[in-house]
């Protein structure tokens, strides 16, 4: 018997996904925020190397450094 491809998540599962993602943030104690970085905290990120230098323009990647260095210096706080 033939197996069907998955179908692609619909609106519905995409929201319930982030729901999902959200309350756990919550229970967590986690928040997200957008804000605005930079050239020179884009270079700040690189010379203090939370960030390759090639991955300067990925969203995710700048992200991740960003949080790192921010969990960091709380920590050191």
């Amino acid at each position: 018997m033939l197996k069907r491809a998955p179908s692609p998540p619909t609106d519905r599962d995409r929201r319930r996904e982030q729901q999902r993602r959200h309350r756990l943030r919550q229970r967590e104690g986690r928040r997200v925020y957008p804000i605005e970085l930079d050239g020179a905290i884009l270079d700040m990120l690189v010379r203090l190397r939370w960030l390759d230098k090639s991955a300067a323009n990925d969203d995710q990647e700048v992200a991740r450094a960003a949080r790192s260095a921010l969990l960091d210096a709380a920590k050191n706080f």
